[in-house]
């Protein structure tokens, strides 16, 4: 009997355990990607969304956007 492995990608564990990383200096497009995906993880479920975030800087109203966003979701942002 053949062994059955399941190949997945680093984005698809992170995603199901509803973790969100951010090491790069914010921009634009860095910014839109982690919004889009903490819409995706926030209409999944109403479970705790886990964002860990190491950066030296970046642009300032990109932070604002993250922040704001975080601010309007009904999820626990941890």
């Amino acid at each position: 009997m053949a062994k059955r492995f399941e190949c997945l990608d680093s984005f698809s564990v992170l995603q199901e355990k509803r973790l969100i990383h951010i090491f790069e200096d914010l921009n634009t497009d860095l910014v839109l990607k982690v919004i889009r995906e903490i819409q995706i993880l926030s209409h999944q479920s109403n479970q705790p969304i886990h964002i860990f975030i190491n950066w030296n800087g970046g642009d300032v109203y990109s932070s604002l956007a993250i922040y704001d966003y975080l601010r309007a979701l009904e999820n626990i942002v941890i």
